[in-house]
């Protein structure tokens, strides 16, 4: 099984968990269970970080946007990783659930419990 990663946030957290998944895949620590992970695409509203990431690309990332939309609707793309500030959290994880993604998203989910019910309403709500 291919599992293809989008990731929103490209800052120390999302550099952190780009980190980690290059090294689960470099490790063939989910290879042996017949799974493969690749990050398809990153997005960052900073062009700056893009063009670092992409200048470097330890990560054979596929493309670079500064819109994470693009990234949200990308029907190649199974799990979104939400590494962005906590204030856009609940838009990009609202949007990823109702387009049927799988959602990772960092800590915290958002700022008030109110926000994070609506999430996980919307979420539980949605038909894959």
């Amino acid at each position: 099984m291919n599992l293809n990663i989008g990731m929103i946030g490209t800052g120390i957290v999302g550099s952190l968990h780009l980190g980690s998944l290059k090294q689960i895949h470099k490790e063939n620590l989910l290879s042996e269970n017949g799974v493969n992970i690749k990050v398809r695409g990153v997005a960052d509203i900073d062009e700056n970080k893009l063009k670092i990431l992409k200048i470097n690309n330890p990560f054979n990332i596929e493309y670079f946007t500064s819109d994470p939309t693009e990234i949200i609707k990308d029907k190649g793309i199974d799990i979104i990783y939400i590494t962005c500030p906590t204030k856009f959290h609940k838009d990009y994880y609202i949007q990823a659930a109702e387009e049927g993604k799988n959602i990772f998203c960092e800590k915290p989910l958002a700022f008030s419990l109110e926000d994070i019910r609506e999430m996980i309403s919307i979420e539980k709500n949605t038909e894959y």
